[in-house]
């Protein structure tokens, strides 16, 4: 059986260099994923968010105000209009993504106690750059509205310092968990990266099984065996299954342990509690992709089929839809899942700084997955030496 084994191990990965198929899903696609997936957050936040201004006041407050929009790091005033339609053209033109709007009667309004508005228009197509525009324009107004009320008690005969301390009674403190930055980056490339692992090894194990169907190897295998179709079954499933993990461990470390220092992102993870746990999300997905192999014949249906699944993965490990929103019946199907209790235990794990014991249940839930999809594989390939036993 010993002898059986490492035949199966040798030849599963060779395959991962000797069928073109396999080697650009498990090398070329995960390398070129790990450099080009994360380009479009590197920034981390938005900055510079290019507005037209329409100041009708012309006045001391009113340019106090657009200095102090500019000013801020996430707005950039880059032109000013006489009338609401050039400024309405620019922004069909994508050449700004607001405008801010400032009345006749604005300075006036304000002294004598008025609230007048300053109006934002803002591109709300485009989430992230609308929040982050609408926030600095909201924080600026209200620094402004501080400084005016400090203004006034002081000219009343107020002591400056009780004037502050009436303007802003107390001041809210802002601390960042686990996202010191606030950046997108932070938030979707760690849980991003475990999709993408478990996606290609998924799919590249798959291909492999698909593509090596009825391999001379295998009719080999099966001819010249001594062993019962029970035990050179399980001396298969056990030789690919090491093969991968082989293989699958290479792309794990590099995605998790040398991805967090190469973008600058936390990781808090002991390495032993990292290693477990991805003894578990690896052997998971292995056993997944060769039970689901038999469901396919060819490559064409393979691709067409599962690659669609990689956004319904996306919904269902809660990224973009909050897990305690989902139906009842959702949750329950994302459990059958590895990517679900995967990228909740490696996010915990790598950059929440969470121990084995915090994500005890994920673990629970890969290991009835390892068993459950570990029995299936076994059946599966019984099955198939048995009709090339019987084909001979």
């Amino acid at each position: 059986m010993l002898k059986t084994f490492l035949a199966v191990v040798l030849n599963e990965l060779k395959q991962i260099f000797r069928i073109k198929e396999v080697t650009s899903v498990l090398i070329i696609g995960l390398v070129t994923y790990f450099f080009f997936y994360p380009i479009p957050y590197n920034n981390e936040e938005v900055r510079d968010v290019p507005i037209a201004v329409m100041d009708q006041n012309q006045t001391t407050m009113s340019r106090e105000l657009l200095r102090n929009l500019d000013a801020t790091d996430s707005l950039k005033i880059v032109d000013e209009v006489e009338n609401i339609g050039e400024a309405k053209e620019l922004l069909k033109q994508r050449k700004i993504y607001g405008i801010i709007v400032i009345p006749f009667d604005f300075e006036q309004n304000i002294l004598k106690g008025h609230r007048d508005a300053v109006v934002f228009y803002g591109d709300a197509s485009y989430v992230m750059i609308y929040n982050s525009a609408a926030t600095a324009v909201s924080s600026v107004v209200m620094a402004m509205n501080r400084d005016i009320l400090v203004d006034k008690q002081i000219a009343m005969g107020v002591d400056p310092a009780i004037a502050m301390g009436n303007s802003a009674p107390f001041n809210p403190v802002n601390v960042q968990l686990f996202n010191p930055q606030a950046g997108y980056a932070t938030y979707i490339i760690p849980p991003a990266y475990v999709l993408i692992l478990h996606q290609s090894i998924w799919l590249g194990i798959m291909l492999a099984c698909v593509l090596s169907r009825r391999s001379q190897f295998d009719l080999d295998l099966v001819k010249n065996s001594t062993l019962s179709i029970g035990q050179l079954g399980f001396a298969t499933l056990f030789g690919k299954y090491i093969a991968y993990l082989f293989y699958a461990s290479f792309a794990y470390w590099i995605f998790m342990l040398f991805a967090p220092y190469w973008y600058q992102l936390p990781r808090l993870s002991s390495i032993m509690d990292l290693a477990v746990f991805g003894f578990f999300f690896l052997s998971a997905v292995i056993m997944l992709a060769l039970s689901a192999s038999v469901l396919f014949k060819k490559m064409d249906n393979l691709f067409l089929l599962v690659l669609p699944f990689s956004m319904i993965f996306f919904f269902f490990s809660g990224m973009s839809w909050p897990q305690y929103l989902m139906p009842d019946l959702f949750l329950v199907l994302a459990r059958i899942l590895p990517s679900t209790s995967s990228i909740e235990g490696l996010v915990h794990l790598n950059q929440m700084g969470a121990t084995l014991e915090h994500v005890k249940s994920q673990l629970m839930n890969l290991i009835a997955l390892i068993a459950v999809y570990g029995a299936i594989a076994y059946f599966v390939i019984v099955r198939y030496l048995t009709k090339l036993k019987q084909g001979q």
